[in-house]
């Protein structure tokens, strides 16, 4: 996955990824990819002009998306059940981040990687934690009982 820009949830368990060279629909379960659909980001007709919003694809494509990542945008940052996601900048650069529980213990998330930082969000229900890096995404599942 190179090039990453952003990603957005179509549901809670779909998540749609944009690079520079297209789109693709993967099940967040266990990261098939479902769709995928190539073209330029930019002047792209699927792509409204805040950045953020991306037209779906595969079973969504009749649907527009909120997207966060390297254009801004407004991810889930909360779960209902108090789990909370701390961004971690250097200037005005977000570089990373961590997870906070409802006991506000920290779990610190790192990648190795020496790729840029893109976004980070819980999925709709909270049951997934999402991070995009501009050449690797990483999922982790939580118990929400």
């Amino acid at each position: 996955m190179g090039g990453a820009v952003s990603f957005g949830f179509p549901d809670d368990d779909s998540l749609l990824v944009v690079s520079w060279n297209g789109r693709g629909l993967y099940n967040i379960l266990d990261l098939t990819r479902v769709a995928r659909i190539p073209g330029e980001l930019n002047g792209a007709d699927w792509l409204r002009d805040d950045g953020t919003t991306v037209k779906g694809i595969g079973q969504f494509s009749q649907s527009w998306v909120s997207t966060f990542g390297l254009f801004g945008g407004d991810p889930i940052i909360r779960t209902f059940d108090g789990y909370r996601i701390n961004f971690v900048t250097s200037g005005n650069e977000t570089i990373g981040c961590n997870v906070s529980s409802p006991d506000d213990a920290i779990q610190s998330i790192h990648i190795e990687d020496t790729s840029e930082f893109r976004a980070a969000s819980f999925n709709p229900n909270g049951r997934f934690f999402v991070m995009l890096y501009s050449d690797v995404l990483v999922t982790y599942e939580r118990s929400t009982d």
